[in-house]
């Protein structure tokens, strides 16, 4: 899920990127040293450093926030699409397992009934078809094949594990980006880089797959400063993000369709597939 420090993550991360353009190993945007991170300096490493020339530039939150939606957890979203490396293909009677092992669902389906078989983490090859085997009368195996008594319409499926997303609820809260610098032409130029930059940036992709909207707020300069040589300047912005939870899910193989009466509650018809 993201959360508050997904957001500083971000806007430290995107700082970075603006200010070393080439890398935190060349030189900066501006030619000085300049030290990028979330929280609050200390009052120490500003006295030392800015009159060595070091800018600093943090990221931080701001008390205000408000709920900017109501709850979204009626639904899920695909975050990541199961991508079976297993396989299992039918020829005849004989089935033959390939590709690697993981989490997977396999499907053995003869005469209309289901036989299906998890995977599990210690699994090889040949566990999966002697498990299989195990479960389906008639049935035996050898290696990586198991071959199926001689019923009608044999079927074979495997589905992976994929993984799905729920936004929980959203929120929009105040960030703030702040340049301190001994001198304001110093100042200005790094908070117009970062400024321009941002002014570009109106949605986020966090880590956990989802999505935040960034919007500007405002911009406060200390002129003079409220400490000599300490000259700083402040962009807010709105970050609107959401809380979610994730979950395991594998694909379907072996549907079925309940169909029912809404006033007795009595089956109407059951169909597998």
């Amino acid at each position: 899920m993201a959360d508050l420090s997904d957001v500083l993550s971000f806007l430290v991360t995107q700082a970075s990127t603006v200010l070393y353009p080439n890398g935190s190993g060349q030189p900066s945007l501006t030619g000085a040293a300049i030290k990028i991170y979330s929280g609050w300096p200390a009052s120490a490493d500003l006295t030392n450093d800015l009159p060595a020339g070091i800018v600093h530039v943090t990221a931080s939150s701001l008390p205000r926030e408000r709920p900017s939606t109501r709850f979204l957890g009626q639904s899920w979203s695909v975050l990541q699409a199961a991508a079976p490396i297993l396989t299992a293909s039918l020829q005849g009677s004989v089935v033959t397992f390939g590709g690697g092992t993981g989490p997977h669902n396999v499907l053995v389906q003869l005469a209309g009934i289901d036989y299906v078989y998890a995977v599990q983490p210690a699994d090889t090859l040949t566990s999966i078809a002697s498990a299989l085997a195990a479960m389906i009368p008639g049935a035996s195996s050898s290696g990586a094949t198991v071959t199926l008594p001689p019923l009608a319409n044999p079927l074979v499926r495997v589905g992976a594990a994929g993984v799905v997303q729920c936004e929980l609820r959203r929120q929009e809260k105040r960030f703030m980006l702040s340049v301190w610098a001994s001198t304001t032409a110093l100042r200005d130029q790094v908070a117009k880089a970062l400024d321009t930059a941002f002014a570009g940036i109106n949605n986020i992709a966090f880590p956990d797959g989802s999505a935040g909207m960034l919007q500007y707020a405002y911009t406060i300069q200390s002129e003079p400063p409220a400490v000599a040589n300490q000259y700083r300047r402040d962009l807010a912005y709105n970050i609107d993000y959401a809380t979610t939870v994730s979950a395991a899910a594998t694909q379907v193989i072996a549907p079925q369709l309940n169909g029912g009466n809404a006033l007795t509650g009595q089956p109407l018809f059951t169909h597998n597939d």
